[in-house]
């Protein structure tokens, strides 16, 4: 599935990142004060700036939330892009939200990892992190540094440790039966 395409699916959560960027003034220290409080789930991101990239928007929801970094001008005729790197939380089984195929299966940061989407997947004990970059390199670092934004959340990790293990079949994609 092309990145265009998994973006439009995702379309609720990418609503939902716009909207906290446009309520937040573009990621203000409030909204970070927000996501460190955040307990619904966990969520993940890699700063207040990751590669010359701020923060654009930050979005929570009881199946996870977002953090977008740096900006994109949609080409015409459309409504949105991708920005430059997206981290997404998405709480494994969540309704409405698509089970990305994973390829090119490997462990990464102690969990199942592989590529899906148009970004880096990683199978944690109750999300999915996706890591979305127009540049691969920066996606690479991007998953590197991954840590909790809040330190005392749900399976909180800091950047470099490994996440907590996924459920049996969460390889297969099967936790959800």
């Amino acid at each position: 599935m092309g990145t265009g395409r998994l973006v439009r699916r995702l379309a609720p959560l990418v609503a939902a990142l716009a909207a906290g960027a446009v309520l937040a003034g573009c990621a203000d220290e409030a909204r970070i004060a927000e996501a460190r409080a955040f307990r619904d789930a966990p969520l993940y991101w890699v700063g207040a700036e990751f590669a010359g990239l701020p923060i654009i928007g930050i979005g929570m929801s009881p199946n996870g939330g977002g953090v977008s970094y740096g900006t994109c001008d949609p080409p015409p005729g459309e409504k949105g892009c991708q920005p430059p790197l997206l981290i997404q939380t998405v709480r494994m089984c969540a309704p409405g939200f698509p089970v990305t195929p994973l390829t090119d299966r490997r462990p990464l940061r102690g969990v199942p990892a592989g590529m899906g989407g148009g970004g880096i997947v990683l199978l944690t004990r109750v999300v999915e992190v996706r890591v979305l970059a127009l540049d691969p390199a920066v996606g690479r670092r991007a998953v590197a540094a991954l840590r909790s934004t809040n330190p005392g959340g749900p399976d909180a990790v800091r950047g470099g440790e490994p996440f907590p293990a996924p459920p049996p079949g969460a390889e297969r994609r099967t936790p959800c039966r």
